[in-house]
């Protein structure tokens, strides 16, 4: 369908650059009929069909339809002080072994950033307070009346609002943020 879209686009293009002149009435009309077919044809590489939208704008007229600002399973980029991060346990605390309960593997408690700290740096009691970019992970969003988040692996959860303020959708726009907190 494209394809034919597109050579209509074409046609109406040749026709209106042809025969009218740009300040007429017809061309002004051509230019309308090309730009709803241009969407038509984007809306169809999109996979839309015009029921689809409709359905999608109903539902955002009556509150039904929220802009997510990424996907679970997303990395995203928070601006944290390592002393906020919490310790994740090395291991079980506990295991079944045999149908009876018995002491996990679990040895103590560690920074899930040990291995890729983002201050490059092994003493963390001198950084702890220092602001840093961290890649964390969207495990999964929560949706509520009045606010929404998204919940992360590592660092803390983080209202959708703060998007674009603590939390980034790429590296390069924390790294710009972190530059202006300094």
């Amino acid at each position: 369908m494209s394809e034919g879209v597109f050579s209509v686009t074409e046609c109406l293009k040749t026709i209106r650059d042809n025969l009218y002149q740009p300040a007429s009435q017809e061309y002004i009309a051509l230019n309308k009929a090309i730009e709803a077919l241009e969407l038509m044809r984007q809306l169809h590489i999109a996979g839309l069909s015009l029921d689809k939208v409709a359905a999608l704008a109903t539902a955002q007229s009556e509150g039904r339809l929220i802009e997510l600002p990424c996907k679970v399973g997303d990395t995203v980029y928070h601006l944290y002080k390592c002393r906020d991060i919490p310790e994740r346990i090395d291991g079980t605390t506990y295991e079944f072994v045999n149908g009876n309960i018995t002491h996990g593997t679990a040895t103590g408690y560690y920074c899930p950033y040990e291995q890729d700290c983002p201050h490059d740096s092994d003493d963390c009691d001198a950084n702890k307070d220092k602001f840093a970019v961290f890649a964390d992970c969207v495990d999964a969003m929560m949706i509520a009346e009045e606010e929404s988040m998204l919940v992360l692996e590592y660092t803390s959860n983080v209202y959708f609002d703060e998007v674009g303020k603590t939390l980034f959708l790429t590296r390069g726009a924390a790294e710009n943020a972190l530059k202006e907190k300094e």
